[in-house]
């Protein structure tokens, strides 16, 4: 059986985010500290977080917020990591998909959008993610783009 198939996805702990968030975005990051791992909106009721698990190893994390894009609502994507051994078998994706579906059934609007570092832009756009913006520089984390993604025939 592959990761995927046995993965399984549910909504997580904040606690448990940041855990892997930060050793998966920010510890190898250069002197940010465990408390950096913590976002603005985190601890909001309307925020969600998901883990992706295979037995009770947590693989991968993604968190949506509520929000606006361009003024209309919208969900943002952020702080999305999966361990580096699970990395090119399915599991990243499946996390995204599930996301975007959440999206879909339990929001009011059909706009997902992120800042992607550099990196990961070519794995949005293989689920049909756009850059809409210039390349532009985070402090301290580096290059990243503004990628969305319309949902349900969405803007």
């Amino acid at each position: 059986m592959s990761d995927a198939d046995a993965l399984v996805i549910r909504p997580a702990p904040l606690e448990q985010t940041l855990d892997l968030r930060y050793e998966l975005l920010l510890a190898v990051l250069d002197g940010w500290p465990r408390e950096e791992a913590q976002f603005p909106g985190d601890d909001d009721a309307q925020t969600t977080h998901f883990g992706a698990y295979l037995g009770d190893r947590h693989v991968g994390c993604a968190t949506l917020k509520t929000g606006d894009w361009e003024g209309d609502p919208a969900w943002q994507l952020r702080g999305m990591a999966t361990t580096p051994d699970v990395r090119g078998r399915g599991v990243g994706g499946r996390l995204l998909e599930h996301v975007e579906q959440y999206v879909v059934t339990e929001a009011d609007c059909d706009i997902i959008w992120c800042n992607a570092r550099g990196p990961a832009v070519g794995f949005y756009e293989r689920f049909g993610w756009n850059v809409v913006s210039e390349e532009f520089d985070v402090p301290r984390a580096g290059p990243h783009f503004r990628m969305v993604k319309p949902l349900s025939g969405g803007a």
